[in-house]
């Protein structure tokens, strides 16, 4: 296949397919299929939290079993001389394990040889910075044949395609946390993000006033925010990942509204 020739090639068809997923994996295997058309093999995505929860790193892979244990077992972790070159920059790299032009240490220099080792010759990487000082960072390994012969616009394609891919599963990891809200509480957080107040949304749900405070304490309850404001941004955030009951709410609304 060719590879891409614009910054922008595939990423539209990218952002539609992640705004479907209902998983975090399925949003990683987006992106590895993704620059698997550019002609890279293997993806690594790496969620490190800060601070002294660095060790709790989460991470998914198209790597064997095999040469994932061995990279753990040698420290490709997160703390590795790549991905802390990664948190330092503003921009994705190449890299090369056998000429390494990051950090000169004897840890760097081990490292590059057990990558050597594992047949890794080598990748892209990038650093996308999140919520509370939790990093992604996404390792595209490859020959370094491959990044050859990719055009220039390839970096910038690979930070779009990975930014994309980070904010979908930050948007379902807070779905993952979250107590799923009611059709009845989803109707009255659509109807309250459109500005209506609660006298209106009750008249309009032919319920009494005392009814929409009710479930608004549930909302901001499950949600675990204070205001009814709070309550509708964070219903922006999720509101995605709930378009089947959004659909169902949207019919049960025209029920009511042909009512009154």
């Amino acid at each position: 296949m060719e590879p891409v020739k614009t910054l922008d090639a595939g990423l539209p068809a990218l952002s539609g397919r992640l705004g479907q997923v209902c998983t975090r994996k399925d949003a990683f295997d987006l992106l590895a299929s993704f620059l698997r058309e550019q002609g890279l093999s293997d993806l690594i995505l790496t969620f490190i939290p800060p601070g002294d929860l660095a060790n709790q790193a989460v991470q998914w892979s198209t790597l064997t079993s095999e040469a994932s244990d061995h990279l753990r077992d040698v420290g490709f972790d997160g703390r590795d001389p790549v991905r802390r070159r990664a948190r330092r920059s503003i921009e994705p790299f190449v890299w090369d394990s056998s000429e390494w032009r990051g950090e000169r240490s004897s840890v760097a220099k081990d490292m590059m040889a057990h990558l050597r080792k594992a047949g890794i010759e080598g990748g892209a990487s990038v650093a996308v910075w999140g919520r509370g000082g939790r990093v992604a960072i996404a390792d595209a390994i490859a020959p370094q044949s491959v990044f050859k012969d990719l055009p220039p616009s390839f970096l910038d394609l690979f930070f779009a395609a990975t930014v994309l891919t980070v904010r979908t599963i930050e948007r379902l990891s807070l779905i993952r946390g979250t107590p799923p809200l009611t059709r009845r509480e989803i109707e009255i957080l659509e109807l309250a993000a459109q500005g209506l107040t609660n006298s209106a949304i009750g008249a309009l749900l032919d319920i009494v006033e005392e009814t929409v405070k009710f479930h608004f304490r549930g909302i901001r309850e499950k949600l675990n925010v204070r205001s009814r404001a709070d309550a509708i941004t964070r219903f922006a955030v999720l509101d995605a990942s709930w378009a089947g009951r959004r659909e169902q709410v949207s019919k049960s609304r025209s029920r009511q509204t042909d009512r009154i």
